[in-house]
């Protein structure tokens, strides 16, 4: 049993995966290119045209959608997010990727809810580990891509899919009830903002997740603000 509590379930679930599509013959072929991918520099090169609509849309982006996102699940995992700090962090890492030919550095949504929440542990004061081990494998992932997106693009698309939802699970489930509960008001806001995230809605350039949160605190705004002025005088 004490086995079994150490053991993450999804990591249980890949390993089981993997052994179903190997039995099975599910496993694409193809041999990988095995090549370490070294960082590069990139000089910067300022234009208009790259300022509105490449620079103002990702700075939106990062802060209305995976800042926003990653603030709200540490709120509801019970933490104190240092939001300025987060924004401030997100620029510079942005700056630093872009200066390699990276994309954005910035703190990302679904995987800051993944690591703080009772998956990466019971201790909330010891669950920084999970980010940590989190950003040490994607710093490898991105040297060795040569090698790791080959071995990925094999594996069947069914158990990625099943993989990633199962790890989702308990993070949707803690949402919705945050979301939805009777004792808390703006739910129409709240499934408003659900029903556009997953229209997968693409407006000047910004993906869905931005112009749910928008529109979630436009309806919030229209039709439930004594919700939100019987929360203040609570």
């Amino acid at each position: 049993m004490r086995l079994t509590k150490n053991i993450p379930p999804v990591l249980a679930a890949l390993v089981a995966g993997l052994i179903a599509a190997a039995a099975t013959g599910a496993l694409g072929g193809g041999a990988a290119n095995i090549a370490f991918a070294a960082p590069e520099f990139t000089m910067p090169v300022f234009t208009i045209d790259a300022f509105f609509a490449i620079a103002i849309p990702l700075a939106l982006l990062v802060i209305g959608a995976e800042n926003a996102q990653a603030t709200g699940v540490l709120m509801a995992e019970g933490y104190r997010p240092p939001v300025n700090a987060m924004t401030i962090i997100s620029g510079i890492g942005g700056v630093a990727a872009g200066l390699l030919g990276g994309h954005n550095a910035n703190i990302g949504g679904p995987m800051t809810a993944i690591c703080s929440s009772e998956q990466a542990g019971e201790n909330k004061e010891g669950r920084y580990a999970a980010t940590v081990a989190n950003g040490a494998l994607f710093a490898a992932f991105g040297l060795i891509a040569g090698a790791a997106v080959p071995i990925v693009l094999r594996l069947p698309s069914a158990l990625i899919g099943t993989v990633a939802g199962l790890a989702m699970i308990s993070v949707l489930l803690s949402a919705f009830q945050n979301a939805f509960g009777k004792s808390l008001g703006n739910q129409t806001g709240a499934f408003v903002a659900l029903a556009v995230a997953m229209s997968n809605i693409s407006l000047l350039g910004i993906s869905a997740p931005f112009w749910a949160l928008v529109a979630g605190v436009i309806v919030s705004a229209l039709v439930e603000t004594g919700n939100v002025g019987e929360r203040q005088a609570a």
